[in-house]
């Protein structure tokens, strides 16, 4: 199994201004050199307005920094679940524009995730989703990509139903793309994952700041932008009002009782354990992207994540 990093994890220094402030091109000799991860899982929010060529470039230095672009996301769901006569061509030349840039980056998958957010399983529908994969196939499969299919937010998120669209597409190059955070969203996220990983190119291994040590956290804050201090303002004194005048105007407010402070509820129990240890149950060998979405030092959290990761593998 490959640790590799979702760029989205570094979203607080890739959006940051100042000392803290990290271009893409940067990205994969920082992320070697602060993780030593060697892989990146790359979303299409990033490149708005780039072109083949800048692609390229980012896929030369990702590859001399040892830390090369592996997996391209598509940061907007597909339409994929559309009657093919309404759906038009749209869609569709939006995915080969997005499979040529993952081919330029030097990715080898290529993630879409349906647009799919009814609750209500649709036969008539899956149809449809499965009728476009198919065509997805077909318009990349000079591109030598691999498709992989992340989990919906609506019922082509279970994993019966995602895995039953990875058969009916049929072939070698379509996958699915599980994510602990839509396996945590089911009735129990270790069976979710058994079911899906056995079809996975890659799993994104979501974690939030819960799912580390808070000491960990604390040990290297992410240094803030500095902000001015707020100017003090002065009230211009009004003529004709005396000290007296302007006290007799003002009303001291009436106290009020204090409302006891509620009892802070205890954390939810981390999902991390009962993850890593479904994916070694199932002899999963792919890849593993960190996925950090929280609010602490992104490179701390990453560290203590990975090392932690290894640690339940190696114990599972």
């Amino acid at each position: 199994m490959l640790l590799t990093l979702t760029a989205r994890s570094l979203a607080s220094r890739l959006n940051a201004r100042g000392a803290r402030a990290l271009s893409i091109s940067e990205l994969p000799r920082f992320v070697f050199q602060q993780t030593t991860l060697r892989g990146l899982a790359l979303d299409t929010g990033l490149f708005k307005g780039w072109g083949l060529d800048e692609l390229e470039t980012l896929r030369i230095q990702a590859d001399q920094a040892g830390c090369p672009c592996l997996l391209l996301r598509e940061s907007a769901p597909v339409a994929s679940g559309q009657i093919p006569s309404r759906a038009g061509e749209g869609p569709m030349q939006r995915i080969e524009l997005v499979a040529r840039a993952a081919h330029r980056l030097g990715c080898n998958a290529l993630a879409l995730q349906p647009d799919c957010t009814a609750a209500e399983p649709d036969n008539r529908v899956f149809d449809f989703h499965v009728a476009f994969y198919r065509r997805v196939i077909e318009r990349v499969d000079r591109l030598e990509l691999n498709i992989l299919i992340e989990p919906a937010a609506g019922w082509l998120g279970r994993p019966d139903w995602l895995v039953e669209l990875v058969k009916k597409v049929g072939g070698f190059r379509i996958g699915t793309l599980p994510t602990f955070e839509s396996a945590g969203r089911t009735a129990d996220c270790a069976t979710a994952l058994r079911q899906t990983a056995p079809y996975a190119g890659a799993v994104f291994a979501t974690f939030s700041d819960l799912d580390v040590p808070e000491a960990a956290l604390q040990s290297s804050e992410e240094p803030r932008d500095e902000e001015p201090p707020p100017k003090k303002t002065t009230r211009k004194k009004t003529p004709g009002k005396t000290a007296g005048a302007a006290a007799a105007t003002t009303t001291r407010p009436k106290k009020t009782a204090r409302k006891p402070k509620a009892e802070p509820q205890p954390a939810p129990p981390s999902q991390l354990p009962e993850c890593i240890a479904a994916l070694k149950a199932v002899g999963y060998e792919q890849l593993l992207a960190l996925d950090y979405h929280g609010s602490g030092d992104s490179v701390a959290a990453i560290n203590a994540a990975r090392a932690r990761i290894q640690a339940i593998w190696e114990a599972a």
